[in-house]
């Protein structure tokens, strides 16, 4: 499997990253901790291909994901198959195992790089993931990802100065477009970070990731049409893309298509259902579909490690629920949690929840 693919899953794995998540067991029985989502997704197809260049682009990971298998049987059928170490890591991280994953990822050298520095941006260690870059010897992909670190270190003007040179000299290194889209993006030139889209699109017009960071970019620029088709040309090409999911997903919910939104959640949430993101998006989409208990169930996975479900756990029990007695004790313990400021919207929903639990 190519390092130019592992970028994407490392843009992924960083691109869904809310805040850092405790490692978690390597085997994860998924069928004791997911809501039943099956009477709420439309027909998928584990047999679809997309050949491009004579190379299956819709992977066994996927195929097998969005059919509705878990990841711990995705992982023992990889195992059977002789499946790179890789698919197992990228299997491992969006399970929730990122410890287990990173661990895999730096073995694989230059060819896991991508994912190992991916999963140390997720968790904001940028001065590992700049160790790790710098310890092999130089290449186009640690170029971009140098430039990648010395961004989020501040120094932009050092990361666009060795992109743009990098570019001069070999223009046709996606690796280093990406890295200069999301700076571009971060710098709020929207207009650069375009160009530079439709300049790596020419050079590879089936890049699943470029598409998906134009779909960001017509976003800002306010161009939302165009930036639902930039999502949904992404999964023409890369089906399992996560974030053009969950984009088309927020999508849904703004104009109230219900449904679509919780079709891509769902095949979201198997793909990655240990990602606090895509967890929580897909219990608002539950929500907004009248699936309240299953929304419940889903969202009680993640009360202990993430404060936002907590939040929308008491909102779900106040408003959906009808039970403003567990509403309170939740809303309660998020506010001890997280000391919400005066004007947090929590401070009058513990009014409404006390004033109906005494009526009752």
């Amino acid at each position: 499997m190519t390092t130019r693919r592992f970028l994407v899953v490392f843009g992924l794995i960083a691109g869904c990253a809310t805040q850092p998540k405790a490692p978690e067991k390597t085997q994860i029985d998924e069928r004791d901790r997911r809501p039943d989502l099956g009477s709420y997704l439309g027909e998928v197809d584990p047999n679809r291909t997309n050949e491009v260049d004579g190379e299956t682009r819709y992977l066994l990971i996927g195929r097998l994901l969005m059919a509705g298998r878990t990841p711990t049987d995705v992982l023992g059928l990889a195992r059977e198959r002789g499946e790179s170490e890789l698919v197992r890591a990228a299997l491992l991280a969006r399970s929730g195992d990122e410890s287990m994953a990173l661990s895999i990822a730096k073995r694989q050298g230059e060819a896991g790089l991508a994912m190992a520095v991916g999963i140390l941006a997720k968790q904001s260690r940028w001065d590992d993931a700049l160790a790790l870059i710098d310890e092999g010897t130089d290449s186009d992909l640690r170029k971009a990802l140098r430039a990648w670190v010395a961004h989020e270190k501040g120094r932009d003007e050092e990361a666009i100065s060795g992109l743009r040179s990098h570019l001069y000299a070999k223009g046709t290194d996606l690796d280093a477009y990406r890295v200069l889209i999301r700076i571009f993006m971060a710098q709020e030139k929207y207009r650069l970070a375009r160009l530079a889209c439709q300049g790596a699109l020419r050079i590879d017009p089936e890049q699943a990731d470029i598409h998906y960071l134009l779909g960001q970019v017509d976003a800002k620029l306010g161009r939302l049409a165009g930036a639902r088709r930039a999502y949904e040309k992404a999964l023409v090409f890369e089906p399992g893309h996560l974030g053009a999911r969950t984009e088309l997903a927020r999508s849904g919910l703004a104009n109230l298509d219900y449904r679509t939104a919780l079709q891509h959640m769902t095949v979201a949430y198997r793909l990655a259902p240990g990602d606090e993101e895509v967890a929580l998006l897909t219990a608002l989409s539950l929500r907004a579909n009248g699936a309240c208990k299953e929304a419940s169930k889903l969202l009680k996975l993640w009360t202990d490690r993430s404060r936002r479900a907590l939040f929308n756990l008491g909102v779900l029990y106040l408003r959906c629920l009808d039970d403003p007695k567990q509403a309170l004790q939740l809303l309660q313990r998020y506010v001890d949690q997280a000391t919400p400021g005066a004007d947090h919207q929590v401070h009058l929903l513990l009014q409404e929840a006390q004033l109906l639990s005494e009526s009752e």
